[in-house]
């Protein structure tokens, strides 16, 4: 994940307290993501890979066993 300063921001008003708040990403959002390709890939359930059905059940569970709300990792000095 790109760092505030990893990206050119010339010409742009753009904060770095905003730049925090679009790169955190909450459970919720996250889960309603995973529900949404859940929906997506059982069209395709058959054509699959067997192996895809447990890279999906281990998705799930990461974002169940994750924190509330994702975030960068503070900045090293």
């Amino acid at each position: 994940m790109p760092h505030y300063e990893d990206l050119c921001w010339k010409g742009l008003d753009f904060s770095r307290e905003r730049f925090n708040q679009l790169m955190s990403v909450s459970r919720e959002a996250q889960s309603e993501d995973v529900s949404a390709h859940e929906e997506h890939l059982d069209k395709f359930y058959d054509r699959l890979p067997k192996e895809f059905g447990h890279e999906r059940a281990l998705l799930k569970y990461r974002v169940w066993r994750s924190s509330e709300m994702w975030e960068l990792a503070p900045e090293r000095s």
